[in-house]
């Protein structure tokens, strides 16, 4: 996470606090929506795992860096990074080169 990189502590505690009302959230939301028990079992772990981590971050804010943790909306948003680039097969591009000007795809097996 860019906030322990940083050393941001506050900011990973208020980040990892979010982070377990939504999953807490998407939890509530799958067990009333009856939605498959894997799903529910993901769910279960993504809190386990978001709260031991909010807990070793606390921890290690407590003892170590003392640093305050922030209101929610001091927190600057995450930045939205591309990490993938959209190609586009030349025979998808342009299907006339493929295809040829009879327009019959499969006209050979006719």
């Amino acid at each position: 996470m860019d906030e322990l990189e940083a050393s941001r502590y506050g900011d990973e505690i208020q980040r990892r606090m979010i982070a377990e009302a939504d999953a807490k959230k998407g939890f509530n939301i799958a067990k009333c929506a009856s939605v498959a028990q894997a799903v529910l079992n993901d769910v279960k772990l993504l809190i386990s795992n978001v709260l031991k981590n909010l807990a070793r971050a606390e921890r290690n804010d407590d003892l170590i860096y003392h640093q305050n943790v922030p209101a929610p909306s001091v927190i600057p948003a995450i930045q939205e990074v591309s990490m993938v680039q959209s190609i586009i097969p030349p025979g998808l591009q342009d299907p006339k080169s493929v295809i040829g000007n009879d327009g019959m795809i499969f006209g050979d097996m006719l």
